[in-house]
């Protein structure tokens, strides 16, 4: 196929050159809507925004991309239900991207003729001899003054960087701790393979144990038996590793207790654990502490194991010393990410690093709930 040669998806190879607003009008009035779709039908996806009817590129391809007439005077390229850019009559481009895939990168870079791409979910493109790069719901606006494009306006991204003074000053606090965990860590590993080999009874015996049936399977046959078997409880200290973001902070950890959401099971597992490796607090079983929280850090840090032990065995497994280090810096600065992490603009030609993302609170917003709250009403409701 000849659009294979290009390097660009099959779809995306149909798609117009289209630079400015009479370009995009001309467009809209010589295609021809897909027989059967009108605009004043909704949606069956989002029953909130019309049907597309008008392709842009090839007619099997209208529920990827679409032309339509907006607000004002606008033209609108729609990937998806999503309008990606939208040409005013001042001859504006907007460009808007929201599903952040290999669409609608190919979709500016096709359309607008400029280099595009797509980057650990980040939209860019070349202008100038200039990287710009637009996140998710982001925008930039671009002038058209015949055939060249310019960056009229653009959004400032920002990136998050860690904040080293900020960082010494946190860590200060368990110094204590941070000194008897290199310590151990020291003491316990092999200085061949830099792991720990520890008992999972050992860690077991620290967060308590989880027990389960497991068939008997021999010559890869089933026998029809089940025998008990063991795990660490990691549930107790898992959300520790895993800091809940958005509408996920309002999840249930048991459909039976609406008060205990995840952020709140959240904040608890963290609180339990900071409070015990603090050197404020009293000297009788600080040591004791450290010890538990050390072995709560190789239960996060400790590899799947494929088949548990049985009920009165133990197992032996092997930790790296660098995955139990980069657990406690992952847990710490998560936790005090408000104080240790913070957001700056980035320069020209800089691309943001999304290292730290995860680690920053991002609590959902109200109008996040009101649609929910909305999806799920109606739901109810059918």
């Amino acid at each position: 196929m000849k659009e294979r040669q290009t390097g660009l998806h099959a779809s995306t190879y149909y798609l117009p050159r289209v630079r400015s607003h009479a370009d995009a009008m001309a467009r809209l009035k010589k295609t021809k809507p897909i027989r059967g779709r009108s605009p004043e039908i909704r949606d069956k996806y989002n029953p909130d925004i019309p049907t597309p009817c008008i392709p842009l590129g090839r007619r099997e391809d209208i529920d990827i991309y679409s032309i339509r007439e907006g607000e004002g005077g606008n033209i609108e390229l729609v990937s998806y239900r999503s309008p990606l850019l939208t040409f005013t009559p001042d001859n504006k481009i907007i460009i808007t991207p929201k599903y952040m895939g290999l669409m609608e990168s190919g979709m500016i870079g096709r359309v607008l003729d400029i280099p595009a791409w797509l980057d650990r979910k980040k939209v860019g493109i070349i202008l100038d001899g200039e990287r710009h790069v637009l996140k998710q719901n982001g925008s930039l606006t671009l002038s058209c003054e015949g055939e060249c494009l310019s960056v009229h306006e653009k959004e400032v991204v920002y990136s998050h960087y860690v904040n080293r003074k900020a960082s010494n000053i946190v860590r200060s606090q368990y110094s204590g701790f941070i000194k008897y965990f290199g310590g151990f860590l020291q003491l316990r590993k092999n200085m061949d393979t830099n792991e720990l080999r520890v008992s999972m009874m050992e860690i077991a015996d620290c967060i308590g144990y989880e027990y389960k049936e497991r068939g008997v399977w021999f010559g890869g046959k089933n026998q029809n038996k089940t025998e008990q078997v063991w795990q660490p409880a990691l549930q107790s200290v898992k959300l520790m590793e895993f800091k809940p973001q958005g509408l996920r902070c309002l999840g249930l950890v048991h459909n039976t207790n609406p008060e205990e959401t995840l952020w709140y099971a959240y904040s608890k597992q963290c609180k339990s654990f900071f409070a015990a490796i603090r050197d404020d607090q009293p000297e009788e079983g600080k040591v004791d502490n450290y010890y538990r929280m050390t072995l709560t850090l190789l239960a996060l840090s400790m590899p799947y194991t494929h088949r548990n032990p049985l009920v009165g065995e133990d197992m032996l497994v092997d930790i790296p010393v660098s995955a139990v280090e980069r657990m406690l810096d992952k847990i710490m600065m998560q936790w005090h990410s408000d104080e240790m992490i913070e957001k700056r603009p980035l320069k020209p030609n800089q691309l943001p690093n999304d290292k730290y993302e995860s680690y920053i609170t991002k609590m959902p917003s109200q109008e996040e709930i009101d649609r929910i709250q909305k999806a799920t009403d109606r739901l109810v409701i059918l």
